[in-house]
This record gives structure tokens, C-alpha cells and sequence, in this order.
């Protein structure tokens, strides 16, 4: 299936991205379980516009189900996150520009890009045949633990 993220174009095999996905019970930043995943766990549910929700599921991506998620804190509080999900298919065509769903994530919004290829081997994807879909948001620090040590 042909999807577009942003002007970049992915060729998706939706059943078996959907069927790589069904073999976790468990979300990367659940996995990784250190404060900054548990900030991004405990928000993801309303920090994820729902056109992005709807994008991931049309290419047989898992929302919520993160291979990666790392942040950077700023002096004002707010923290960028950034993080990525495979998929198994082909970019047609690749555009350096972001997706913007819900505006730009400075204003709250999420922006998503592809990547070729994969940042690093995961057990449950085959070998190749698999790119990525980035995003990136930018949210506080709600939960109820100090930040990890290195925040400004």
C-alpha cells in the first residue's frame, strides 16, 4: 500500500508489519522503563494527535508501541522527545521535510519523517526490507519523580 508521510512515499506491507507488531507485549520505552520512557509512557496517550494514530495504523504500525524513544531537556521545562517505529516496505520517494500533524511540535503538534533503513537490528523484524517512521514532540514533565539526574 502506497502511503504518504509528508512528500516522502513508502511502499508498506501493512499485513506484515501488523503481524511483526503483534509479536511484542511489551513497548520499547515500557522495556527501557528509566524516568524519561516512564514521562513518555505516562503521557503518550494524549501526546499522539490522532491523525498520526491514524497514519501509523494505516501502514500496520502498533501506536504506542515505540522500538525507540529518547529526550532533551530544556531550561524551560519542556522536554523533546524523539523516537521511531519500523515498518516493512520500500521508500519510493524520500523528502527531508516533516510531516506536521496538529502543527509543529513547538506548538504542540507531532512531526514525522522516514528514514531508510534501521538504526539498529530488532529480533522481531526480519533482517531487510525495513525502513522508519520518526516522530518527534515536545512535552512536560508530568510524573511523580524528580528528573533523572543531567536535566537542567
Amino acid at each position: 500500500m502506497r502511503v504518504s508521510v509528508g512528500k516522502s512515499e513508502v511502499d508498506v506491507d501493512v499485513d506484515g508489519t501488523r503481524a511483526a507488531y503483534a509479536k511484542l507485549s511489551v513497548p520499547g520505552p515500557e522495556e527501557c522503563g528509566c524516568g524519561y520512557c516512564r514521562n513518555w509512557a505516562a503521557q503518550r496517550e494524549t501526546t499522539y494527535p490522532e491523525g498520526a494514530k491514524r497514519l501509523l495504523e494505516s501502514m500496520g504500525v502498533k501506536p504506542g508501541y515505540e522500538t525507540e524513544v529518547w529526550e532533551v531537556p530544556s531550561r524551560d521545562g519542556r522536554h523533546y522527545y524523539s523516537g521511531w517505529y519500523p515498518f516493512i516496505g520500500s521508500v519510493v520517494a524520500k523528502s527531508d521535510e516533516r510531516a506536521e500533524i496538529g502543527g509543529r511540535a513547538e506548538m504542540g503538534g507531532m512531526e514525522l519523517w522516514v528514514l531508510e533503513g534501521l538504526s539498529y537490528r530488532v529480533p522481531w523484524l526480519p533482517a531487510e526490507g525495513v525502513n522508519e517512521i520518526h516522530f518527534c514532540a515536545i512535552i512536560g514533565w508530568t510524573i511523580e519523580e524528580p528528573e533523572p539526574p543531567g536535566a537542567p
